[in-house]
């Protein structure tokens, strides 16, 4: 049992950070000059 809260706990990570990414890309895909400043 604990191998899978294991799998589901990384699975979970993975997830989180591929939906940052995809939150910055549509931020950025629809105001790229904010987004510009925000991180140089």
């Amino acid at each position: 049992m604990q191998y899978n809260i294991e799998k589901y706990r990384k699975d979970l990570k993975r997830l989180i950070a591929k939906g940052e990414s995809l939150f910055w890309a549509m931020q950025y895909e629809c105001f790229p000059e904010e987004v510009k400043k925000a991180f140089g």
